[in-house]
């Protein structure tokens, strides 16, 4: 994993540093411009598609809509498991007045794993939690957990969000008035990666602390979006 803000000044350190790599994949890359990839993949979150969105102020898009034309493939997130096939026909279309016709479009939900307790095999989530998040978009993950626990409080914090001491002093502090031995700290993974990085971990030290693993599958036809994948890196790959 590397770090670089101008991707075009990193990559070819990438490259130095590791010949052997084989593969770059960017993330949040679709207006590196001076960089031109093999493949270009469009994500858009089924609760905010671009094609109902608006340029910045008005909306969150960086770019015009049809800047969707550069995309080689869109693939809709975070949807309902059980979107219709009618929906994903009528959301392509929508997609394709920007994208181009016959663009190929991908649809794919969040498949939630059982919490996980980071380095306790056997312990075992409460049926009452506390959510810690700090992603953009908490809905899909809080109406998860609403149809098998018992959300006794939602500590929502920005996208990217660094926990400080304060963070965690609230949270314990909530804990210590409203806890029993039903009740426990749930993370999502990202957040959790990042409190064991914010050197204040250990204040948790002793209480319940789980995170939530999450895996992204395809709706549908997700041996196709391998196979471009693998199309696309194999000249490169041996």
């Amino acid at each position: 994993v590397a770090v670089g803000e101008d991707r075009a000044y990193a990559i070819p350190h990438i490259l130095n540093d590791h010949p052997d790599t084989d593969v770059l994949l960017m993330d949040d890359a679709f207006q590196h411009r001076r960089i031109k990839p093999n493949l270009e993949i469009l994500v858009t979150d089924y609760t905010r598609l671009f094609y109902k969105d608006f340029i910045l102020p008005a909306g969150l898009l960086r770019e015009s809509r049809h800047g969707a034309r550069r995309a080689d493939v869109v693939v809709v997130t975070k949807c309902p498991e059980e979107i219709s096939l009618d929906e994903r026909g009528e959301i392509t279309g929508n997609i394709r007045k920007y994208s181009g016709p016959e663009k190929p479009v991908f649809f794919s939900f969040i498949d939630y794993d059982d919490p996980k307790a980071d380095g306790f095999k056997n312990r075992t989530i409460g049926e009452k939690i506390i959510l810690v998040t700090g992603i953009a978009n908490p809905e899909p993950l809080v109406k998860h957990l609403q149809s098998g626990y018992h959300v006794i409080k939602h500590f929502s914090f920005p996208d990217h969000h660094f926990f400080s001491k304060k963070d965690i002093d609230s949270m314990i502090r909530y804990y210590d008035l409203h806890g029993d031995k039903n009740v426990s700290f749930l993370f999502t993974e990202k957040d959790f990666m990042r409190l064991k990085g914010s050197g204040n971990e250990d204040k948790l030290t002793g209480y319940p602390v789980f995170f939530q693993p999450i895996t992204y599958k395809f709706v549908a036809h997700g041996e196709e979006f391998d196979s471009m994948i693998i199309d696309s890196t194999g000249e490169f790959i041996n």
